[in-house]
């Protein structure tokens, strides 16, 4: 097998779950996870996750609609802030994913957001630092160039980011998660689950 099929199939391997049933659906049996707590507190914990990815994004987007010193020619202050946006826009999208991923939950959706969760918010969190950085260190070398008010702005956003991607750090650090095995071939598949609203 070439090494790109085998990359295909690591990306798709997922799709092996999937069993065709004699009436010709297809049934997921792969292994699922368990939120452990109430419906309520994983509502409520989704709830906190979306109010900050709101937020994270909204930062995100405002560092770029900004003109601030160095936001458009530095690529010390230009690299951080842009990876710190695209960080943030992903957490909110696996949040979505997530959130209509139903309960229990399938292996290759909880792969794909939970498990994801820290090394995303980490990477918005140190690159929304080294935004900041990048820009002080830009106006102490080349000044403000009269955007004081934009480069203030900027660096709000940055702090925001960096704080925001810490404490939903410190929120998923909270989720607990049981792994239910795979079903077996001849049981009945589970029902679809249904995602929260």
């Amino acid at each position: 097998m070439s090494q790109k099929d085998t990359k295909k199939k690591g990306r798709r391997a997922y799709l092996d779950d999937f069993h065709k049933t004699l009436s010709g659906e297809y049934v997921y049996r792969g292994a699922t996870y368990t939120f452990n707590g109430t419906k309520e507190q994983r509502r409520h914990l989704y709830y906190k996750l979306l109010a900050i990815g709101i937020v994270l994004a909204a930062a995100g987007l405002t560092s770029g609609s900004i003109t601030a010193p160095g936001a458009l020619n530095c690529f010390y202050v230009v690299i951080p802030f842009v990876t710190a946006l695209i960080a943030s826009l992903s957490l909110l999208w696996a949040l979505c994913k997530l959130w209509f991923g139903g309960s229990p939950l399938r292996e290759y959706i909880y792969t794909a957001t939970v498990e994801q969760f820290r090394p995303r918010s980490i990477l918005a969190a140190v690159s929304a630092g080294c935004a900041i950085v990048g820009e002080i260190l830009f106006v102490i070398l080349n000044g403000a160039q009269g955007m004081v008010a934009t480069m203030l702005l900027f660096l709000l956003c940055q702090a925001v980011i960096l704080a925001g991607s810490l404490l939903w750090l410190r929120i998923v650090k909270r989720f607990s998660w049981t792994k239910n095995e795979p079903a077996e071939a001849g049981a009945p598949p589970a029902t679809r689950p249904q995602g929260d609203t």
